[in-house]
């Protein structure tokens, strides 16, 4: 709505100011995600190298659709120290990607309610 300037359609003021908030932590989250994302990328390619997909087997995801199964053997290809490091290198990168995320999803849902109330108003 800011980017097509529509903001003005939203009268009430706290509305506006939590909502900017929300926007402006998760463009700060993805600025920073972007560059963790460049960091690590090479750890991804250490072990898709060693990753089978299966191309008959898929995944529901409610935010992604259908995805492609990975067969692998997480015991084996960590006997590889290479690969064990970027096994936990990218372990560790997404735990701390969720962790940072928590907070803007928990502060969105508190503001859903307060939307709704606003809403009920009109």
């Amino acid at each position: 709505m800011a980017a097509a300037g529509t903001i003005d359609i939203i009268r009430n003021d706290e509305i506006k100011e939590e909502l900017a908030g929300i926007v402006a932590l998760v463009e700060w989250r993805s600025a920073g995600f972007d560059q963790t994302s460049r960091l690590t990328e090479h750890y991804r390619f250490i072990i898709e190298e060693q990753v089978q997909y299966n191309l008959t087997r898929t995944y529901a995801d409610p935010f992604l659709g259908d995805f492609v199964g990975v067969d692998f053997d997480i015991e084996t290809l960590c006997q590889n120290p290479l690969t064990a490091s970027a096994v936990s290198a990218i372990s560790y990168t997404t735990r701390e990607r969720q962790r940072a995320y928590r907070p803007i999803l928990d502060r969105f849902e508190a503001f859903l309610p307060m939307l709704d109330e606003s809403l009920s108003k009109r």
